[in-house]
Parts: structure tokens; C-alpha cells; sequence
């Protein structure tokens, strides 16, 4: 049977309901990572009786959830409907906004990177995101939901945003309220970092069930997350996995948040190039130039490692304590990750070189990742409600 994750949720309906939206969600989870499948297959998959297979076939095929692969055969394979509906997916940044459109399959559509914004206050943020919001619904084939991911502390049950440090006055900004006075259809509004870990969870096809993770991005910030008993760890206030702004240093950086010598003042992106400028003369903006100017110049690395051994003691503190079977790198060019990663291991070697470091396996995740996975948590809640 398909190693899905089966979200948490509490049942009002009777057993069998509760037994056929179960059996709903497994099969749609299938088609997701696994297909083409033909009936029969599906059934074998999943571990559900042929009669209950075809059944929800239907249903769904109703809902144009799922398609036939050839329409004038009936018994053809069945896919996701990936062509008939979409998600405006939303990711918050300091200087920017990015958004797409999701189709079910979870691939990005019309992925658009928007900065023309005046993104300088409190109120026009907000009137930024409604803004983007309404152009990608309107734009939208058939709508299926909206999904926002936001840096910061995020409550996914309201989808108000705690507080966002690297955005203007960002604190109990009710996101999913705002939306909903727009739109009546489904929305949800999770933390980039842990939307960024469902992508890995919920979209991609694993032979194995992975029980525990450590996600880690280095963007304009820093931030971190956790898997642990094969669901993501939010911790009891939210903020699990929120590194940017432990202390590391002592060189009196300056950081956005007031504090000094936060983590990303050293390892985050824009301190990297500032390091960089600083002692090499060279000015790099991104994750993805740093790694094309590193293949002629070696000093670049030498930097990176830098910054590498100051992101080293909080994630050797955390490998040690969860012992996670995967770290998986992600929201930045597969080239940087590629670079950073050995003398990102090395440095974690330093603190704690036992089996969890030893055995640790490293990903790099997919591009656009947070963006896809708040998507895939959206279709997620809609496929396990009965």
C-alpha cells in the first residue's frame, strides 16, 4: 500500500464514511505520485476492493478530480485531471512576491516573480497580496483553491500570521480572513519553510516511508523545519525549526530583526554576497550566481565554508537530538545547494560526527518547492474532507 500522510483530523460522520473517505484520499494520493493506473492496479495499490474502487472512480471522475487517459475507452488508465483545475499559489518575500498557478499533479504553471509592488508598509503589503491574488484568479482556469506561504510564524488552523520579522509590521496579520472576504473557495496560508517540507511529503513518489527530516533553506533568510513520527513538527507555539535568529556570531552584525549577529547575518543569501564583496570585490546576487562564479574562482568556496560553519551548530543540535533520517535542501539554485553541501557536512561533522551524521542522507529539493507544497497541503485537506 502507498506510504501516504494521512492528515489528522477529527470525524463527526459515521464509520463508513469515514472508511470511504479514507479509501477517497488513498486512491487520489496514488494517482498523484504514481500515475497512469489503471483500475485494477489501483485497487491492488491501495489494498481496497475492486467494487469500492470503482465506485469512487466515478464520483471523482464526477467532480473532474480524475480523468480517463482515452476518453472513448472506459477502462483506460486514470490520471489527476492536472488540465481542468488550479491553485493560485502565493510565496511572501521582503522585496517580492511569487506566484503561479498548481495544477493537481502539483507542477507550477505561469510561474511569475513580481516586484513592481510597493510591498513598504503594513496595509500595502496586504493590498499587494490581494492585488496578485485577484490577477492569478482571474486568470485561472477552474479555481480550486488559494494557498499562501509567508516566512515567520504561522498559525494554520486560523491562517493569521504571528509574526513575519523580514516583513513590514507583520504580526497577527489575519492572511486566510483577508482572502476569505474575497473568495469563497478553499484557502489555506502555511510557513514557506514547512510548506517547502510538504512538497517532499506529499508530491513526491518514495519506495520507502521516511519517518523523520530536517528541511533547511538559505534565501533572504534562514529557516529550518522538522518531520518527526512521519508528520511535520510545528512545535507548540509554531515556531519549530526557527533558526534565522539564533545568535551565533560575535562580530556585532546588525540584523533586521534588531538583535545582533542572528544566524542569517552570516549564512543567509544577501550576507553571503556581502561577505563576498567584502573580501573578494565581487558583487553576486543570488544563490545561483555564487555557484556559476565559484566553477573559476575557489576563494568564492572558501567563503561559502564560512558561512557553512555558522549554520553547522544549530543543525548538528538538531540531527542530534531527532536523528533524522534525510536533510533535505531547499527554495535555491540545485547548483548552490551542490556547492555549500560538503563543507556544510564537514562543519556538522565538527559538533557530531556519530551514526545520525554519519548515515544522514542529504536531498536537494525540487524548485519552487514551497510554493507547490502549500498547494499540495491545500489539495490535501480537500481530499481527506469527507
Amino acid at each position: 500500500m502507498i506510504n501516504i500522510f494521512l492528515m489528522k483530523i477529527e470525524y463527526t460522520h459515521s464509520e463508513q464514511t469515514r472508511k470511504r473517505a479514507e479509501n477517497r484520499y488513498a486512491i487520489l494520493r496514488t494517482l498523484q505520485t504514481v500515475q497512469p493506473m489503471k483500475r485494477t492496479e489501483v485497487a491492488d495499490y491501495c489494498q481496497i476492493r475492486k467494487s469500492s474502487v470503482t465506485s469512487l472512480v466515478e464520483e471523482l471522475m464526477e467532480k473532474k478530480w480524475i480523468r480517463l487517459e482515452d476518453i472513448e475507452r472506459p477502462r483506460s488508465p486514470l490520471h489527476m485531471n492536472e488540465n481542468y483545475w488550479q491553485i493560485v499559489s502565493l510565496q511572501l518575500h521582503p522585496n517580492k512576491i511569487i506566484a503561479a498557478h498548481i495544477d493537481l499533479q502539483g507542477t507550477p504553471n505561469n510561474v511569475q516573480t513580481i516586484t513592481d509592488l510597493d510591498l513598504s508598509t503594513r496595509e500595502n503589503y496586504i493590498e499587494s497580496i490581494l492585488k496578485v491574488t485577484k490577477k492569478f484568479v482571474k486568470s485561472s482556469k477552474n479555481l480550486f483553491g488559494i494557498a499562501v506561504s509567508t516566512p515567520g510564524m504561522v498559525d494554520p488552523e486560523t491562517g493569521n500570521c504571528i509574526s513575519a520579522l523580514n516583513l513590514p509590521d507583520f504580526e497577527n496579520i489575519p492572511i486566510k480572513d483577508i482572502l476569505s472576504r474575497e473568495y469563497s473557495c478553499p484557502i489555506v496560508i502555511e510557513n514557506d519553510v514547512r510548506a517547502s517540507l510538504y512538497s517532499n511529503i506529499l508530491l513526491k513518489n518514495r519506495s520507502n516511508k521516511i519517518d523523520s527530516a530536517l528541511f533547511v533553506e538559505i534565501t533572504s533568510g534562514v529557516g529550518s523545519t522538522l518531520m518527526v513520527n512521519g508528520a511535520p513538527y510545528p512545535g507548540a507555539h509554531g515556531t519549530a525549526g526557527e533558526i534565522g535568529h539564533l545568535v551565533v556570531g560575535t562580530e556585532g552584525r546588525l540584523c533586521r530583526c534588531g538583535q545582533k549577529d542572528c544566524l542569517e547575518t552570516y549564512t543567509s543569501i544577501p550576507a553571503i554576497c556581502r561577505e563576498i564583496k567584502k573580501q573578494l570585490n565581487i558583487d553576486l546576487k543570488s544563490g545561483y550566481e555564487i555557484a556559476q562564479e565559484a566553477k573559476n574562482n575557489a576563494d568564492i568556496v572558501k567563503v561559502l565554508d564560512e558561512a557553512c560553519s555558522h549554520l553547522a551548530a544549530p543543525l548538528a543540535s538538531m540531527i542530534f537530538l531527532t536523528d533524522p533520517e534525510v536533510m533535505i535542501l531547499g527554495n535555491q539554485s540545485e547548483d548552490f545547494y551542490k556547492l555549500m553541501t560538503p563543507g556544510l557536512l564537514n562543519s556538522i561533522a565538527k559538533y557530531q560526527n556519530g551514526p545520525a551524521v554519519r548515515k544522514l542522507e542529504v536531498e536537494i529539493s525540487s524548485e519552487y518547492s514551497s510554493l507547490r507544497g502549500v498547494a499540495a497541503l491545500l489539495m490535501d485537506k480537500i481530499f481527506i474532507t469527507p
